[in-house]
């Protein structure tokens, strides 16, 4: 559900932060059961923080706040 929210572009936001946990809990799951080369050669923890800054970026497609003075 949250790579086809990606896609569609419904509610980026909440999918792109679904995206990170669901990567951050697989990098966990890997830490506890495989070597640590295996971590290395799928870069979840890379794509994981990739995933929470874009869910932290400013969008791009929200309007900005000036102030009219």
């Amino acid at each position: 559900m949250v790579g086809i929210a990606l896609l569609l572009k419904w509610k980026t936001r909440w999918a792109e932060l679904g995206a990170a946990l669901v990567l951050l809990s697989f990098a966990g799951s890997m830490t506890l059961t495989l070597p640590l080369q295996d971590q290395f050669a799928y870069s979840v923890f890379v794509l994981s923080a990739g995933m929470f800054v874009m869910a932290t970026r400013p969008s791009v497609t929200e309007p900005r706040v000036t102030s009219r003075s």
